[in-house]
């Protein structure tokens, strides 16, 4: 990939009782062209409820076309693992050669286990 720099951004809507769906896309284009290409593609957007069948929610399926459409024209879509925080720590120093030892910690899933594990207890009480 070389010296290239990834734009990352958010694509989403809103629909009626509390539909929700977003996408996170990525391109090395600048704000500038991701701006003109998001106006060109939703200004072509055209949805007939009368002669598409299945397309009474057009938010909805105007979101999923433009979605297509960005990866049609390169953009990679991003998916976030089930966890994807991972934090640097200091986890030790060597005295025999007086170096620090580093390691990498998951710390939000270990939250997460303990926040459900009491969550459990005041259930059961």
């Amino acid at each position: 990939m070389g010296d290239e720099i990834l734009h990352l951004f958010k694509l989403q809507y809103r629909w009626y009782e509390s539909e929700f769906s977003s996408t996170i896309l990525a391109t090395t284009k600048e704000k500038e062209e991701i701006e003109q290409d998001l106006k060109e593609i939703a200004s072509s957007i055209r949805i007939d409820r009368k002669k598409e069948e299945g397309a009474h929610d057009c938010l909805p399926e105007a979101y999923r076309r433009i979605a297509n459409f960005l990866e049609q024209k390169g953009y990679t879509v991003c998916y976030f693992l089930s966890n994807p925080e991972y934090y640097v720590e200091d986890i030790g120093f060597l005295k025999s050669v007086k170096l620090y030892k580093y390691g990498i910690m998951n710390k939000v899933q270990k939250t997460e286990w303990k926040r459900l594990k009491n969550a459990r207890k005041s259930l059961k009480t």
